[in-house]
């Protein structure tokens, strides 16, 4: 398939999952219903453990000849204030990576310190020397025979996250274990690989560690590196029930590796089960010490899949996956709280669970104790008030009517607060019947008040009073055009939002349109108010912070904007071409709005023969903005260019060649 044509199968799949014409409710999968409780439990022995995992993988073993496997999904990832403000103003400041909470580090392929850049390519780890930018060079570069998929930079040194895949016999990647993306690998394992960059010369690779699975989430708070490992046992051997009786418990439980010993990544003792049964998929968090990859703090696992994950300075909250083992939707979200200990460590300390489904990490946030979510209801039967139930006696305001019948409720969204009452995370506050017939794109949480966008013909702006946890309240309400699929704060008054512009199709849907830039002023919470609002580009233009938070710098000092952004040429919406512009957009954000400062091309992908790949529509690569005193940089995994403000001139670049 060419570049063009699976770019244009992205396009097709990205415009026609939104097209909603009036009145039509999209059809969903089949539904978990289960309002029950949830908490995790441990197991009583190594057998008790055993005989759990042949029960839940018995019903893949044996309908494995009718279609193959089908399971869960993990959720894709994207709140207090955090990340990417300057440590000072002048020409030392710099910015780094965009965090949803301040003191919570997040790995991204792309870290700076100021004067250098780390830039994770392929199986490289490059470095840069950045500042000045008249001197801009590839300064080393070293190779560490595996996928690198995201970075830390904690002093001199860097913590790369990586991927190895076992090609077995057949010489390709190892297959996924379930059909959904992104998929669980059964031939997968995460490498931690900490490297002395001292020398940014002579980068030395100082030690690794081997684990089974795939790390689908990180954090580095207090010194230490968290990960969320998911790992899809591979039950291809098993034939039969019979194969599955002989499996022992040494099979079962995977496995960590350093320095060419292997040991189970966490002993039957640590291991724990849903109360609700939930499948055969694991999940492990693992505390690793940062300043040595190699000492393992502690270790939890659980008999369940893994979806979206939040991490506040406090604790670790993990929720389960948007579909069960059976691919049914979710109607419920069980959240399971992993609390720092004195040791820095994460340990299972409660669970609680709520109504609907999460979009990603920014639906999630806590503040005094309480932990604030976001969730989607689906249309499903919540008869006999089941939202009711799933709240027990919490207060609840703009209950749905249709919630205490028996008629099928159509979809809405909801707010809830939960506080941490022992060994249960109980719901003490909720709003419902947010926007119905519509899904959240976006949502904020920020000290004590919140932001929701929802959207499915018009972009509602929801604004949040949480300062009383069991009253949570709808306060403001805006609706403007198109979308923000990602909010953040610039001070106490403004909230840039980064989306889509829409426009009506004939056939009475709504599709999206042009890269869209929103300045909202929410300085009366009662009464937000839309500053500004851009478009940019042409139909089909797009940002990579749609997608992720972390392609977002702001600079609060100089108060700059930048994001990447592939531009469409003005266009009727039907013909797809290569962008106009591929690279970062610098703007100067004000109280009267958006102030376009510049345009700094990226260096494009090379292709094999050295000709550019097409970036169109959703690009082939990452692009970070990065701001070093008065310089703004376009980094991409094949280069850096640099433009110095306020003109972005003169401009500096380095390539560099592939491994």
């Amino acid at each position: 398939m060419s570049h063009r044509n699976f770019a244009f199968g992205l396009i097709l799949v990205a415009t026609f999952a939104l097209i909603l014409p009036a009145g039509c409710i999209p059809t969903l999968p089949p539904t978990d219903s289960n309002l029950g409780p949830t908490k995790l439990v441990p197991f009583s022995s190594s057998g008790d453990l055993l005989a759990y995992f042949r029960q839940q993988a018995s019903p893949v073993v044996q309908r494995r000849g009718f279609g193959g496997l089908l399971g869960a999904e993990p959720a894709a990832d994207q709140a207090t204030n955090g990340g990417n403000e300057s440590p000072s103003a002048g020409e030392d400041a710099f910015s780094s990576t965009n965090l949803q909470e301040a003191g919570v580090d997040e790995s991204d392929v792309f870290k700076s310190d100021g004067q250098r850049f780390y830039v994770a390519r392929n199986s490289e780890l490059v470095i840069i020397r950045a500042a000045p930018a008249a001197e801009l060079a590839v300064l080393g570069r070293i190779d560490l025979g595996e996928a690198i998929e995201s970075l830390y930079l904690v002093g001199q040194r860097i913590i790369a996250l990586a991927h190895r895949y076992d090609t077995g016999g057949g010489g390709g990647v190892g297959r996924p274990e379930i059909l959904i993306y992104p998929p669980y690998y059964t031939s997968r394992s995460a490498v931690v690989a900490e490297i002395d960059v001292s020398d940014p010369a002579n980068p030395t690779l100082i030690r690794k560690v081997e684990l089974d699975g795939s790390i689908a989430h990180s954090r580095l708070v207090n010194g230490r590196l968290l990960l969320v490992l998911t790992i899809a046992p591979d039950l291809t051997p098993l034939t039969d029930r019979g194969a599955l009786r002989n499996v022992t418990i040494a099979e079962v439980l995977p496995k960590l590796r350093i320095g060419g010993e292997s040991r189970p990544l966490a002993d039957w003792e640590q291991w724990l089960r849903p109360t609700s049964p939930d499948g055969y998929y694991m999940t492990a968090v693992v505390t690793l010490d940062a300043a040595d990859v190699s000492n393992v703090v502690a270790s939890t696992a659980v008999l369940a899949g893994a979806g979206t994950v939040y991490a506040s300075t406090r604790a670790l909250y993990l929720t389960d996956l948007s579909y069960n083992g059976e691919g049914a939707a979710r109607a419920v979200t069980a959240i399971h709280k992993f609390a720092f200990g004195d040791d820095g460590a994460a340990r299972y300390v409660g669970s609680g669970s709520a109504p609907g489904r999460l979009l990603n990490q920014f639906s999630l946030g806590e503040h005094d104790g309480f932990l604030r979510i976001a969730s989607h209801i689906d249309a499903i039967f919540f008869a006999g008030g089941n939202v009711g139930a799933a709240v027990a006696d919490a207060p609840v305001s703009n209950v749905d009517a249709r919630a205490q019948s028996s008629e099928p409720a159509g979809p809405s969204n909801a707010v809830f607060v939960l506080e941490d009452a022992g060994a249960e995370l109980k719901i003490v506050g909720s709003i419902t019947d947010i926007a119905p017939n519509e899904r959240i794109y976006s949502a904020r949480f920020i000290g004590e008040r919140g932001f929701l966008v929802t959207f499915r013909q018009i972009d509602p702006l929801f604004a949040l009073d949480l300062r009383d946890p069991t009253k949570p309240a709808i306060v403001g309400e805006l609706k403007i055009p198109g979308y923000s699929d990602y909010l953040h704060p610039v001070g106490e008054n403004l909230l840039i939002g980064v989306g889509r512009s829409t426009r009506v199709v004939s056939f009475g849907g709504v599709v999206p349109d042009k890269l869209q830039l929103s300045l909202f002023d929410v300085s009366n919470l009662a009464d937000p108010a839309l500053v500004q609002q851009i478009e940019v580009g042409g139909s089909g233009s797009w940002s990579e912070v749609s997608s992720t938070h972390k392609a977002f710098v702001y600079m609060p000092d100089s108060a700059l904007l930048a994001i990447p952004a592939a531009l469409q040429p003005p266009n009727n919406g039907l013909e797809f071409v290569e962008p106009a512009f591929d690279g970062v957009l610098c703007y100067r954000v004000t109280a009267a709005g958006f102030e376009l400062v510049g345009q700094l091309p990226a260096v494009q992908n090379q292709g094999s023969g050295g000709e550019p790949f097409p970036v169109f529509f959703y690009g082939y690569g990452w692009r970070r903005p990065a701001f070093v005193g008065d310089v703004l940089y376009a980094v991409s995994a094949d280069g850096v260019r640099a433009g110095v403000l306020p003109g972005l001139d003169p401009r500096y670049e380095v390539t560099w060649p592939a491994p």
